[in-house]
């Protein structure tokens, strides 16, 4: 990856108070996170997300919002707040997750492209 490429990466936050505005995500009623994050997935009432530039979730240490499901919030989250790494535990074992770090050591420059193909391709099960 070049220092101008980018990928999407999902904001997770708190869900917040119901809000109809055009092109704003949806939001329901919510309430401050505590506990487990997102029995139900993603839209379920715990938490939402947006999009940011990877090189903004990256700094800021945002939760990638496929990782949400099922992580344990280890550090009280307030509603309407995006929701770090560092506030959660993730669940393990997890072949996303797996699949994650790697993409992780990809976008850092720590593997190459062919060492990215070859951890991606030991995940796959015949």
């Amino acid at each position: 990856m070049s220092d101008g490429d980018s990928l999407g990466c999902a904001r997770p936050s708190t869900v917040g108070e119901h809000d109809h505005t055009p092109g704003r995500p949806q939001r329901q009623r919510g309430r401050d996170l505590t506990a487990q994050l997102g029995g139900n997935g993603i839209g379920g009432g715990c938490f939402y997300s947006l999009i940011d530039r990877y090189e903004i979730a990256e700094r800021e240490d945002l939760l990638p919002i496929g990782l949400a499901k099922g992580a344990r919030v280890i550090r009280p989250v307030k509603k309407d707040s995006p929701i770090s790494c560092s506030d959660v535990q993730l669940k393990e074992p997890s072949v996303i997750l797996d699949l994650r770090r790697v993409q992780n050591k990809w976008t850092r420059g720590q593997i190459t492209e062919a060492e990215l193909l070859a951890a991606v391709d030991s995940f796959a099960v015949d």
